[in-house]
């Protein structure tokens, strides 16, 4: 009797902690993304640091290539800040949907889990292997990582048609890490 109902806890135990957390508790995710695209045969990379407070707000921060760094990115209230420090200057205008696969893509991930079982069932398994955004945009999903509970995309390809846009690898993923909305601002 004993035996059985350790044997019991042992199971529950595993299906409680070996479970994905529910993805709509992300607030807020951190990362260092490498993505890799083909110009003209010719392989350009970019490395840069996203933060990002669901469901719109973002702020890249380009690392390289060098003649980039520096550089920032912002995207809230649906418009897009553009910092250049080779000029010192923030131009601002209207924000690109297609400019901004990962916020995108993650909003995206976290309303069809809320609302769609078999959608969250087959990814909480690693089994959803593609996504199809606005327009003509696919995601592919190629690889998953589990970070603290949540199981994110590592790995993806983006699409537009037929057209391969790039690769974005994320590393060093932060989920939940208390940012707030202060921390989203371009400072000269």
């Amino acid at each position: 009797m004993a035996i059985r109902f350790l044997m019991i806890f042992l199971v529950s135990c595993l299906s409680i902690f070996g479970a994905n957390k529910d993805l709509s508790s992300i607030k807020d995710l951190k990362a260092y993304v490498i993505e890799k695209t083909d110009i003209n045969n010719k392989e350009i990379e970019k490395r840069y640091n996203i933060k990002l407070i669901l469901p719109d707000l973002l702020m890249k921060t380009m690392e390289y290539p060098e003649i980039n760094k520096g550089e920032i990115y912002l995207y809230k209230n649906e418009k897009r800040y553009v910092y250049l420090p080779i000029f010192d200057e923030v131009d601002e205008d209207n924000s690109d949907e297609d400019t901004n696969y990962f916020l995108n893509t993650m909003n995206f991930i976290v309303n069809k889990a809320k609302n769609d079982k078999k959608f969250r069932d087959n990814y909480s398994q690693g089994k959803v292997k593609k996504l199809i955004l606005k327009g003509d945009i696919e995601i592919k999903l190629l690889k998953y990582k589990n970070i603290d509970g949540y199981l994110l995309p590592e790995r993806i390809e983006v699409f537009n048609g037929n057209v391969k846009l790039g690769v974005l690898t994320f590393e060093n993923i932060v989920v939940n890490s208390g940012l707030k909305k202060g921390e989203f601002q371009i400072k000269k």
